[in-house]
């Protein structure tokens, strides 16, 4: 699936020349996570007597 991205940063000029954001970054990619470490000692769900 092809998408356009743009960033726009207040007081930064960027490079597009997009007809709807002009002088806005081009985003080629970007990267998203999240990570909750844990183990079976903390919260719920690992526990004996379930």
């Amino acid at each position: 699936m092809a998408m356009d991205m743009f960033l726009k940063v207040e007081g930064i000029n960027g490079e597009s020349k997009n007809a709807n954001h002009k002088q806005w970054i081009d985003v080629f990619s970007f990267n998203w996570g999240a990570r909750q470490p844990g183990n079976m000692a903390v919260g719920g769900g690992g526990g004996a007597g379930k």
